[in-house]
């Protein structure tokens, strides 16, 4: 089914794709909404929020080192045998653009890079904040974070899945294991800034975690489904422990993991997309005898 899909991309129009992609759905057993997904077309998506000229999409995250990225890939390789329309991350187009930039705000536009936020910590929901709070916001950003000066260790093991709120979307991730407190009291110090501002919070139960792949619609019990059959082809390690997500959901403690621990860096940078530019809010510094405020 992966070779038919590469090649339809390719060698069809795209009323034609779209008609040979409802058929390869349905014939691997898809439920009717990923069937409507696909007659739609490939990586339908539906706003998280109005489109509002003047409105820029704003998210933290927290990036993963460039060498995660074949390990991460290969994962989703992995699941995607067993939900074949399983869309990766790596199209994620991430906050949507504003036509033209930004002039007069410093930050490093996203040009030349792959057109999608590539795969990363949330720190923050995706929010719309407006051209006069860019400079303000990523300045105070930059100092609540320069708190939290040194470096740490983030460790990726077992995979659960996840809905965003209007339950649009759902994912498949790998948790944050080893970090998980320190990515946790970075959450915090962006909640502060952006409460500042009028902007929401994150969730008050952070569960840090990178995405591999993604569904729409909230289709969290077939990723179960899949990750138990995942889980039952492999060795077993013991789940990642935490609360279930209020907002997010989560799956049952019994599809938590499906793998041993999938890779580990040195956690470098955060950075504040907005729109197509993106900002270094924080970077560690590297000085010895020190802990990250927990």
């Amino acid at each position: 089914m992966q070779f038919l899909t590469r090649y339809a991309l390719h060698h069809l129009a795209p009323h034609a794709f779209r008609a040979a992609l409802q058929q390869l759905v349905a014939a691997a057993g898809a439920p009717a909404a990923t069937v409507a997904a696909a007659r739609n077309g490939p990586s339908t998506r539906v706003r998280t929020f109005p489109h509002v000229v003047g409105n820029f999409p704003t998210v933290v995250m927290l990036q993963v080192a460039a060498g995660l990225t074949e390990p991460l890939d290969a994962l989703y390789r992995k699941v995607r045998r067993l939900l074949p329309d399983l869309e990766p991350m790596a199209q994620d187009d991430g906050p949507a653009a504003a036509a033209g930039g930004l002039p007069g705000v410093p930050g490093r536009e996203r040009e030349g890079a792959p057109p999608h936020r590539g795969y990363h910590i949330s720190l923050s929901r995706t929010v719309p904040i407006r051209h006069p709070q860019i400079a303000p916001l990523t300045a105070l950003l930059t100092e609540h974070l320069a708190v939290v000066d040194c470096g740490f260790t983030v460790a990726l093991a077992g995979l659960r899945s996840f809905a965003n709120d209007d339950g649009t979307r759902s994912f498949v991730s790998a948790m944050v294991t080893t970090g998980n407190d320190q990515v946790c009291a970075l959450v915090r110090r962006v909640d502060a800034a952006f409460a500042a501002h009028g902007l929401p919070a994150f969730y008050e139960v952070p569960l840090p975690h990178v995405s591999v792949g993604w569904l729409p619609g909230d289709q969290r019990g077939r990723i179960d489904a899949a990750l138990l059959r995942l889980q039952a082809q492999q060795p077993q390690v013991p789940a990642p422990a935490g609360p279930e997500h209020p907002l997010r959901g989560a799956a049952s403690p019994k599809t938590g993991s499906t793998a041993s621990e999938i890779g580990a860096w040195q956690a470098a940078s955060a950075v504040c997309v907005v729109g197509q530019r993106e900002y270094v809010v924080w970077k560690p510094r590297p000085r010895s005898g020190q802990h990250v405020v927990r």
